[in-house]
């Protein structure tokens, strides 16, 4: 881990996101973490560490980069090795987080495909009525991937169901399914 922090050059990382000064040894810009007028954000060089005095956000590159990046650590040390062209080791890596963290944003995508494709059925028009009162056009609304909630209950849990059994695999938990049985008709 230490031949990959000395290897990034923290200047070279940070001014590829932010627009930096030299300062006397270090380098200074905005902070790209919080929305600031006069640059507050510092880049040390001589220990590759950065600290921003505004919002209190610091760190090393590695920090840095799961920060700017939205990235959890394994995938932040990815990123930065191959940056510098280092191989990561692969074997005995537990990357079950990952591959968790991969299945909720595609369970989150579905949701949104469920809420948005509900917007544009007929159910959806009291959605569309009032997107249509705050003149948002309908290109804003295909673009952000706006949705509408039906009225009908727990329809979004049959949707997320679904999704659940086409990505993952296999069937819903035990606890799941014993959970639809008390819940009620979700036609009703």
């Amino acid at each position: 881990m230490q031949d990959l922090k000395s290897r990034c050059d923290i200047t070279d990382i940070v001014s590829s996101y932010v627009n930096l000064k030299r300062r006397g040894k270090n380098m200074v810009g905005l902070c790209p973490f919080h929305n600031e007028k006069s640059p507050s954000f510092n880049v040390y060089p001589e220990n590759n560490s950065f600290y921003c005095f505004g919002c209190g956000a610091g760190g090393d590159v590695i920090t840095f980069i799961r920060k700017i990046e939205n990235l959890d650590y394994i995938e932040a040390v990815k990123m930065l090795a191959d940056r510098v062209g280092l191989q990561m080791p692969e074997q005995g890596v537990d990357d079950s987080m990952s591959r968790l963290r991969q299945r909720v944003l595609e369970i989150n995508r579905e949701s949104a495909r469920f809420f948005h494709s509900a917007l544009l059925s007929p159910e959806g028009k009291p959605g569309l009525d009032y997107f249509a009162r705050r003149r948002l056009p309908m290109k804003m609304i295909r673009h952000f991937g706006l949705g509408w909630a039906p009225v009908k209950q727990f329809l979004i849990m049959t949707a997320v169901f679904s999704a659940w059994i086409r990505i993952w695999k296999t069937p819903l938990p035990a606890p799941v399914r014993m959970l639809l049985l008390i819940l009620p008709d979700p036609m009703l």
